[in-house]
């Protein structure tokens, strides 16, 4: 029963400096984060990003699809109701998001491709580069064509 009774009567006094101290932890890990949304707001990913929007404004053809990684900054940036961006890992798209890339559909890929490729018998061309002008990295936009026949296959 002490223990009980000590445990009843030190925890008040000790509510106000725990509490203080959740305060002041609440308030620092809100300012970390407030810090992290602004860095990410003038960072070189966002910078990198935007000038995918811009492009696709400017270029994508109407109702076009577009395969990206990080569809967040595009899509925030893309003020076009018609381009469709598709995010590849499937969280913000139900089912299979490859199957929503027909011929005309475009990929943003990480690198330079300077050349067509092929993926799952689709082939690919380059439309746009995007070299890495802030720290972040360099795209290429690839514009799938037409069904190729490799090796005898579909």
């Amino acid at each position: 029963m002490p223990r009980v009774t000590t445990a009843v009567l030190v925890y008040p006094l000790l509510a106000p400096v725990l509490g203080a101290g959740l305060a002041w932890s609440g308030a620092a890990t809100f300012r970390m984060v407030d810090e992290q949304k602004t860095a990410y707001w003038r960072s070189a990913r966002m910078k990198a990003y935007t000038r995918v929007a811009v492009w696709l404004e400017e270029n994508a053809p109407p109702g076009a699809v577009v395969l990206v990684l990080e569809p967040g900054t595009i899509r925030y940036h893309l003020r076009r109701g018609d381009v469709v961006v598709v995010d590849l890992v499937g969280l913000n798209w139900k089912g299979d998001p490859t199957a929503a890339c027909g011929p005309g559909c475009l990929v943003l890929v990480d690198g330079h491709r300077p050349g067509p490729m092929t993926s799952g018998g689709a082939r690919f061309v380059p439309r746009a580069r995007f070299p890495n002008l802030d720290g972040f990295k360099e795209f290429t936009m690839m514009e799938r064509r037409s069904e190729s026949r490799v090796g005898g296959g579909a």
